[in-house]
């Protein structure tokens, strides 16, 4: 099972640059990521990510991409840049509105 989440406002503004085909299952402007692992259904609570995964207890301030295996799952991060005012926050709602219509239409790459 794959989730894609995007935490902020991204850097790149195809988002589907990243994510070609795939849905995104999550946007937040949450930062922790046990939260977020709680969030997508890897686990119960976040006890049990500082339990069982003491690695994942971090907080993802930096811009960057992250790629983490749960077991046979498997979770891609893309850490944008927090949301500080309504531009940013309609920037982000556009983006988002091209890659749901190019994920619905099932862009193929041009290299194919």
């Amino acid at each position: 099972m794959d989730k894609n989440v995007v935490i902020g406002l991204p850097v790149v503004y195809k988002i589907s640059d990243l994510y070609c085909e795939e849905s995104i299952d999550l946007y937040t402007e949450e930062r922790f990521l046990p939260k977020i692992l709680v969030q997508i259904g890897f686990f119960r609570s976040n006890s049990e990510v500082r339990k069982n995964r003491p690695d994942l207890v971090v907080e993802l301030n930096e811009l960057d991409f992250i790629d983490i295996r749960v077991g046979k799952k498997r979770l891609c991060l893309t850490v944008g840049n927090p949301i500080t005012n309504e531009d940013e926050t309609k920037r982000l709602n556009e983006m988002i509105k091209i890659h749901e219509e190019g994920v619905k239409w099932k862009i193929q790459p041009s290299y194919k």
